[in-house]
């Protein structure tokens, strides 16, 4: 049984990523988010945040897109998840990148309220903020991230 988990943990994990290779996001957004919400949230959590870090930005836009999907109860991979998903926000250099930070930006606007690193999210949500405004993402963050909408308009 755990093997079959397993099997179809690394399946639905290779489709999002094939999909985000090929910037299939309706794909993404749609199916495989469904298929995501009915699996463990701690256990996909952990096998995306292994990708957190890929030099492609729309694997790494994939992983925030599907942690946005999961629901984390481990307090300890949701505050890693947090962790990463802050990094992501920060190290946006470029309009390809402002895309994975976006979503990571969403990620951490659900879960501001974490009890541990509240604070932590609102600094590092407010210098995304600033960095979408000096480099001009907002438009295209909007067009393509409509959740951002209230955050980005304040």
């Amino acid at each position: 049984m755990e093997m079959e988990e397993g099997s179809r943990i690394g399946d639905l994990t290779r489709r999002i990523f094939d999909a985000a290779a090929a910037g299939n996001w309706e794909l993404i957004d749609g199916q495989y988010r469904a298929e995501l919400a009915g699996c463990d949230g701690n256990q996909m959590a952990k096998v995306f945040l292994g990708y957190a870090g890929d030099e492609n930005p729309n694997i790494r836009d994939a992983v925030a897109t599907s942690l946005l999907a999961l629901k984390i109860t481990d307090e300890k991979v949701k505050e890693e998840a947090l962790d990463v998903m802050m990094k992501m926000m920060k190290m946006a250099k470029g309009e390809k990148e402002a895309y994975s930070a976006g979503r990571a930006a969403v990620f951490l606007l659900e879960n501001r309220d974490n009890e541990k690193l509240g604070r932590k999210i609102e600094r590092a949500l407010l210098a995304f903020k600033k960095k979408v405004s000096k480099n001009d993402w907002r438009e295209g963050l909007l067009d393509w991230i409509p959740e951002l909408q209230g955050f980005l308009s304040k």
